[in-house]
């Protein structure tokens, strides 16, 4: 098991400290293929709509992930809400890189604790051990995204589609750690590099574009999982499950497969068969190579290379060949050189006979 890839599982947190609560989404593999900023703005957007108090003022933390979180869409996002007036003001601060433990990272430590010593076979076990990892502060919730058998829970959004259009990309926001979204600043995103840096002005609507709007978000199907990987589970995972977990973590395959083998099939006849340089030597010049080392078998490497190079009738289209290529050569047809010593001429001098 160990050198098998079970079904996977996503673990997405947001805590909010003012609740001395965990929400962790758990995101199957069926459900998100990658963990982008649609995914990441979709669980976000939940969140804020489902576990949220009214709150009018938000403090995000989170750490400088590009791919996720510091990224022109989610600032995008946030400016969206604001505009919108689903919050008064937002603030999102990034950690400096080495400096990214913080309170979240408490909820995933009591997971990680509670999943080691219980047996986990379904997403609903792992939701189990999500809700039974603090029992008594009860801090960590789980979230399903959406189960095994492809039933979504939680809606992920095309955040880049409906987003680009409106807003304007922000210039160098890799080097900008702090920013600030104001109900009363509509179209400004107040910047700092540092705390102690000053603030900067930017405007990040686009010419003439009005906000996009809060309902018609366009929908994520789920990509599902994909026949290989569903065979691979059935095949390899199967056996290792409870047996009543079977039919559900790794159900039988539900595409047929009889297209795939001709696919690859076809793939694989766009390929030459040797590479894409294609075969140098042919049978009749690797045999010639052969008969140099059988009619001299003290022959060096170089000393073939230099008469493959010169004989311009057998490799007549043989310009240059490595030595590489010939031992290569010499080791299909199993022809082993003869290994030559030299022997230090003081051994065989009259001085050393004599002793």
């Amino acid at each position: 098991m160990y050198f098998l890839t079970p079904r996977k599982c996503g673990l997405f947190g947001v805590s909010c400290e003012g609740l001395q609560k965990q929400v962790n989404y758990l995101i199957d593999e069926g459900m998100s293929s990658t963990k982008g900023s649609n995914e990441v703005i979709s669980y976000m957007h939940h969140f804020f709509g489902n576990f949220g108090v009214g709150e009018t003022e938000v403090d995000l933390h989170c750490d400088n992930c590009s791919g996720q979180n510091k990224n022109n869409f989610m600032l995008w996002y946030l400016a969206w809400r604001v505009g919108h007036k689903l919050h008064d003001k937002i603030e999102i601060h990034f950690l400096i890189a080495g400096h990214t433990k913080f309170s979240p990272d408490c909820g995933f430590g009591l997971i990680k604790q509670a999943y080691m010593k219980t047996r986990v076979n379904t997403l609903a076990d792992i939701a189990e051990v999500v809700e039974n990892s603090s029992p008594v502060s009860h801090l960590n919730i789980p979230q399903l995204v959406g189960t095994a058998e492809g039933k979504v829970l939680v809606q992920t959004f095309d955040w880049q589609q409906h987003l680009t259009r409106h807003f304007r990309r922000l210039p160098q926001i890799k080097s900008y750690q702090h920013f600030s979204f104001e109900a009363k600043r509509p179209g400004v995103v107040l910047a700092k590099v540092t705390v102690m840096h000053n603030l900067s002005n930017i405007s990040y609507c686009a010419d003439g574009a009005d906000l996009p709007p809060v309902d018609g978000l366009p929908v994520l199907a789920p990509p599902g999982l994909k026949i290989d990987r569903q065979t691979y589970l059935y095949e390899k995972i199967r056996p290792f499950c409870a047996d009543e977990a079977r039919d559900i973590t790794c159900p039988a395959p539900r595409v047929t497969t009889q297209k795939s083998p001709q696919k690859r099939m076809r793939i694989m006849q766009l390929i030459p068969p040797s590479g894409g340089r294609g075969k140098l030597l042919n049978n009749d010049q690797e045999l010639a190579i052969v008969e140099m080392v059988v009619a001299n078998n003290a022959i060096k490497l170089h000393e073939i290379q230099t008469r493959i190079v010169e004989d311009h009738e057998i490799f007549d289209n043989i310009d240059s060949i490595s030595l590489t290529t010939i031992t290569r050569t010499l080791s299909k047809h199993r022809v082993r050189m003869k290994q030559l010593y030299t022997v230090p001429f003081e051994r065989n001098s009259e001085r050393v006979k004599e002793l």
